[in-house]
């Protein structure tokens, strides 16, 4: 009897110890988006793959009454698609100024949907010229098939006074924005 039981769990131990993301998942994917010139930061772009759509733009925002201050945001998305439900995304921001702003804020976030969703302020490290943040998500939906994520990097500057002034100083201070993406297709 004991020896039936010993069988038993066994199995069971070895059953759990075989289940993991790569058992359920199929390939690995690595998806790296990134700029690193000026034109490149001004133009919008928007364009779609079989498996992910990018797109990148920027808002301008008047000042306000409040505090007078105004702000220009860029952002960087990717949303991708066909994505094991299984995985645990792994995401990794980089961002590079020129000359260190300390009114900057740089903000990675994931989105499944409207619920779903996770941000993050990116560390600022060496003199504030660099933000770099790791981001591992679990997906948080209930899927059939694949799952479908957004990926969005935002950088935001307080204003220099005016439009042109802000989208100058924005850009030009701007030297690489980057994000790798890691993540498994379903089997």
């Amino acid at each position: 009897m004991k020896t039936i039981q010993f069988a038993c769990y066994l199995f069971l131990a070895l059953s759990f110890n075989s289940c993991s993301k790569e058992d359920a998942c199929g390939a690995e994917t690595r998806t790296e988006i990134g700029f690193e010139n000026y034109s490149d930061f001004l133009d919008i772009h928007n364009y779609v793959t079989a498996d992910a759509n990018f797109l990148s733009y920027y808002y301008y925002a008047p000042p306000d009454t409040l505090t007078s201050d105004s702000t220009i945001t860029w952002t960087l998305q990717t949303e991708l698609r066909n994505i094991c439900t299984a995985d645990h995304p792994q995401i990794d921001f980089v961002v590079y100024l020129h000359n260190a702003d300390s009114t900057a804020i740089v903000t990675g976030m994931i989105t499944e949907d409207s619920i779903h969703q996770q941000t993050q302020d990116l560390t600022v490290y060496k003199n504030g010229n660099y933000f770099g943040s790791t981001m591992n998500y679990t997906l948080k939906g209930h899927y059939t098939g694949s799952a479908t994520i957004r990926v969005s990097l935002s950088l935001r500057f307080f204003s220099k006074g005016n439009f042109d002034a802000d989208r100058d100083y924005f850009f030009s201070n701007l030297d690489i924005v980057d994000y790798r993406i890691i993540s498994h297709k379903p089997k």
